[in-house]
């Protein structure tokens, strides 16, 4: 006699469900590593091995010369010998406020011209202002919920 055996159902293979938490784990692990790395990087610069050595120099008053400006490299550069004069000769800006108008529609008028501003001795910058002032530019003042209708002439070569 002869026996049969019946064929096996076919079965889908399931994935592997072990595979994602194991490639999961290999990039966390060479994360922590990374970053464990930089840590150390970053520890090692932050010891400043010479700190005890620049301590008694920073106890020291600091001795500068005061002619000229510090840093170096600012815009200024080296502070002229008649700075006492030109402090004195400066024109300095009025801080009083504008009256506020006691219109709730508030008409102001400019005119923006192109002018060198002088923003150091000696140090000059071209720039764009309002009704020839410099910087601060005029002072509008209102107060809060009332409407300003501003008119801006182009008074410029552009």
């Amino acid at each position: 006699m002869s026996t049969h055996t019946a064929p096996r159902p076919y079965r889908k293979s399931e994935p592997d469900s072990g595979a994602f938490a194991k490639m999961a784990a290999v990039l966390l692990g060479l994360l922590v590593g990374v970053v464990g790395f930089f840590a150390l990087l970053m520890w090692l610069d932050a010891r400043d091995d010479d700190g005890a050595a620049a301590a008694p120099a920073a106890a020291q008053p600091a001795v500068h010369d005061h002619n000229t400006a510090l840093p170096l490299d600012s815009f200024a550069g080296v502070v002229p010998s008649n700075a006492k004069e030109l402090a004195a000769a400066h024109k300095p800006y009025d801080a009083a406020m504008p009256p506020i108008p006691a219109t709730d529609v508030v008409k102001v008028h400019m005119t923006l011209k192109d002018m060198a501003v002088q923003i150091a001795p000696g140090v000059r910058y071209n720039t764009w202002a309002f009704d020839g002032h410099g910087a601060p530019g005029p002072v509008v003042h209102v107060r809060h919920g009332q409407t300003v209708e501003m008119t801006l002439t182009n008074g410029g070569k552009i």
